[in-house]
């Protein structure tokens, strides 16, 4: 099944005086250890600008999105105040807001930030993925007026095996998807499946798990093979050379 032609739940968000209200919430406390080093990946320089600035830009300006909450550790608040010097555009950025032992209590703990004037819509993307496109963002928006929670992906496209005991057999990659940010999502179911894992233990690799573990349907919409996420030091040299060279060589290529 394509993303486009896969069934979400179906219930537009209400938009209060016109157009539903975006935030975007960016989980940021992740450690370089598979780059080789112990600092915050996220504030390595990637360009010439650390890799969190370019993560929260795309968002930054978009019309659509009216506030980001970076979650952080507090070891990193200094830093990542350096990394939006006077004269970034950072009018839409709250107050940083201290993450958890995991990802997902980050994201909680960034949404509980917005609690008191809570949007109708949030996004979730990853503060090593610096570089969502227009073209993405707008997709996932788009689909959100449809769908209480979507996602981006792309198709698998290497032969993919499963081994048990020893045993390895072929997976039919057909129907198998890597997923991408940001996700999509309506305000309230949100908050809830994060407050319920909280409660019973549970824990997820995405937002999107524990929106389908409360019942939640979850839409995809096409992701963008150059939405790179920055987690090796191979990663990083390719996201040094698609800077410097590759977006002027290399059209970007949407799955």
């Amino acid at each position: 099944m394509s993303p486009e032609e896969q069934p979400g739940a179906t219930a537009p968000a209400t938009a209060r005086g016109g157009r539903p209200r975006v935030a975007v919430v960016v989980p940021a406390g992740g450690s370089a250890s598979r780059l080789g080093g112990g600092a915050n990946k996220v504030l390595l320089p990637l360009g010439g600008r650390p890799m969190i600035r370019r993560a929260v830009e795309p968002f930054q300006a978009h019309p659509r999105i009216g506030a980001i909450v970076v979650a952080i550790r507090p070891e990193d608040e200094a830093s990542l105040e350096a990394a939006f010097p006077p004269g970034a555009a950072r009018d839409k950025l709250c107050p940083w807001v201290r993450g958890g032992k995991e990802r997902q209590h980050s994201v909680l703990h960034a949404l509980e930030a917005l609690a008191a004037d809570p949007p109708d819509w949030v996004l979730v993307h990853d503060g090593a993925r610096p570089f969502c496109s227009e073209a993405l963002l707008g997709r996932v928006l788009a689909a959100l007026a449809e769908h209480a929670a979507v996602i981006p992906v792309l198709p698998v496209t290497d032969t993919v095996r499963r081994c048990v005991d020893g045993q390895s057999e072929v997976i039919d990659r057909a129907h198998l998807f890597r997923t991408q940010t940001p996700q999509g999502f309506h305000w309230a179911p949100l908050l809830e499946a994060h407050a319920a894992a909280r409660q019973a233990g549970r824990r997820a690799t995405d937002d999107a798990q524990l929106v389908e573990w409360q019942g939640g349907r979850v839409a995809m919409v096409p992701g963008d093979a150059q939405n790179l996420k920055v987690t090796t030091a191979t990663d990083y040299r390719y996201g040094e050379w698609w800077l410097r060279e590759g977006a002027r060589t290399v059209a970007g290529e949407t799955m």
